[in-house]
């Protein structure tokens, strides 16, 4: 996990993946948001051409975290014809599932998956065993900076591969 938490595929590809994070209300939280200004650095580099959004909407939430990485987005001035959005996710494998299946309808090829450096493991594994062609895009920054932030959510990282590894050997 900490090992890939800082690499990053510095090649071109079709579109980015920005995987979602907590919303309120209609603002991302800051953790949505280093996600959003990763993807937006990619689109503005020239290095994908399209900013696919996951995340659906939470309990008593207006909007899905996708529509609200969508409205931001476009304040920043990308196209509505370069994005894409999918909101019935509320987890990171079900992010991924619902951004293959943008993938397989668009004919995308190569995508960057966007999400917090120590959540990139995890996340990358999840693309691989779905068949998508991925490359890694980690935050640049994160609300995880101090140790007291980061060690539950590496904790928890560690938990969730583990049991996900544990499912796939076992067949499940």
């Amino acid at each position: 996990i900490l090992r890939d938490a800082g690499r990053r595929d510095e090649g071109p590809a079709d579109a980015a993946i920005v995987l979602g994070a907590a919303a309120y209300d209609a603002r991302p939280s800051p953790v949505l948001e280093g996600r959003l200004e990763e993807g937006l650095a990619l689109y503005r580099e020239g290095r994908v051409g399209m900013l696919i959004f996951t995340g659906g909407i939470a309990p008593g939430a207006r909007f899905s975290e996708a529509e609200v990485s969508r409205r931001w987005a476009m304040r920043q001035g990308v196209p509505a014809a370069d994005i894409r959005v999918e909101q019935r996710s509320r987890i990171t494998e079900e992010n991924l599932r619902e951004a293959w299946y943008i993938v397989q309808a668009e004919g995308i090829g190569r995508v960057l998956i966007v999400t917090d450096p120590l959540h990139m493991r995890r996340s990358m594994r999840l693309a691989q065993d779905l068949g998508l062609d991925a490359g890694a895009a980690p935050t640049r920054s994160s609300r995880y900076k101090t140790a007291g932030a980061k060690l539950p959510f590496f904790a928890r990282e560690v938990s969730l591969l583990t049991g996900w590894e544990v499912l796939r050997v076992a067949g499940l």
